[in-house]
């Protein structure tokens, strides 16, 4: 589960993301969700469940490195 956010370093924003990002997660019964930003880097888990934060110039990285970026 992928979710996009340029930035957050509001909390308001933060928490917006997560939810949204957590609501998907528990739909589709996954354990893991990345939320791609600009600049923030970082895990964590909430409610037993992994949070990564990755930049967007890693995320691509890691795309093209295993092939899943479908282009």
């Amino acid at each position: 589960m992928i979710q996009i956010c340029s930035d957050l370093s509001d909390p308001q924003t933060k928490e917006r993301e997560i939810n949204g990002l957590l609501a998907g997660m528990n739909h589709f019964k996954m354990k893991e969700g990345t939320i791609v930003t600009t600049d923030t880097f970082g895990e964590e888990k909430i409610h037993g469940l992994r949070v990564r934060y990755v930049p967007l110039w890693l995320w691509l990285l890691e795309e093209e490195k295993h092939g899943k970026n479908g282009l």
